[in-house]
């Protein structure tokens, strides 16, 4: 509706004559309810993804990604970038420059801390599993960075695109000390990775909601020619959606959207693979419906 209220006031500062008619409106198929029936936590997601051993914390355009005959064409593009440490001791996290863009601080897999906005100088206590043994024992210090998109533009006389870099840029220190022998995890999620992930025979069966980062899959059968739909993410918290390995878009609680629009040549006539990857909290199932939701604005969600 917004679109086509904007047609009118453009037509009418305008007085354009020859504008074209509004295509037709498609018809939508309420598919049902899709059950997941796997699931992939991030360890296993780990070994899908090259690993980078570095003696810092560098952000993902640094990486050796992408390079063709030793010419660097610009390292990791988008997606998650993963930070894995080995500690025994230390307990206060700090980071001295905001999250490029999100981040989630994980201690032997817990998740004890999620931080976005622009913000520097940022403590996180990470004592939650310490040990008091005379003998110090090793964590395993994981910080996962989302990275959300980059600026499409520039100011004159400036560098600003080529100053945004993602993920983290030495600026993570664990009591007051750099982190270093950190093993690096790019998660561009693209289109090689998902035939490594579709075709892996690591998935478990799904045995009920989680609240870790982690794949989950389901299969939606379809008996004629698919038409268009919509996905609805409701329950779910935040993340992105595959279907047949096209990437549908992300999605999170806070809205206002709630649904994700999904063309009918991304369907198929028999079995459909529906991917999900969840940051937080999942459900037990996702639901193709004839309506959007897109006014959805939920405010009491917190960081989740």
């Amino acid at each position: 509706e917004k679109y086509r209220i904007a047609r009118q006031l453009i037509y009418e500062a305008t007085k354009e004559r020859n504008r074209p008619e509004i295509p037709y409106d498609t018809p939508k198929e309420d598919w049902g309810a899709v059950s997941i029936k796997q699931y992939m936590p991030l360890e296993t997601i780990l070994t899908l993804t090259k690993k980078f051993s570095e003696n810092g914390t560098i952000p993902m355009e640094m990486l050796d990604l992408h390079s063709v005959d030793g010419v660097d064409f610009g390292g990791q593009r988008y997606g998650y970038i993963l930070y894995q440490v080995n500690i025994t001791e230390g307990h206060n996290l700090t980071f001295t420059e905001f999250p490029r863009d999100r981040i989630e601080v994980f201690v032997d897999g817990n998740s004890v801390a999620i931080l976005e906005g622009m913000v520097d100088n940022v403590n996180v206590n990470i004592s939650r599993g310490r040990h008091t043994d005379t003998q110090p024992k090793g964590r395993v210090l994981d910080i996962l960075v989302e990275n959300r998109g980059r600026v499409n533009y520039g100011i004159m006389g400036t560098t600003i695109l080529d100053e945004q870099l993602k993920g983290l840029n030495n600026n993570c220190f664990l009591d007051g000390e750099p982190l270093t022998d950190v093993e690096i995890y790019p998660l561009e999620f693209d289109d090689d990775f998902y035939k490594r992930l579709s075709g892996n025979h690591e998935w478990e069966v799904y045995s009920g909601q989680t609240d870790l980062p982690g794949f989950y899959r389901g299969r939606l059968f379809i008996g004629y020619t698919p038409l268009d739909s919509y996905l609805s993410m409701k329950d779910w918290t935040k993340g992105f959606v595959y279907v047949n390995g096209h990437n549908v878009g992300r999605y999170w609680n806070k809205g206002p959207q709630q649904t994700l629009f999904v063309p009918g040549p991304y369907l198929r006539q028999g079995f459909n693979e529906i991917i999900i990857f969840e940051q937080h909290k999942s459900n037990n199932s996702v639901k193709f419906q004839e309506t959007y939701i897109l006014d959805a604005l939920q405010v009491d969600v917190g960081h989740a």
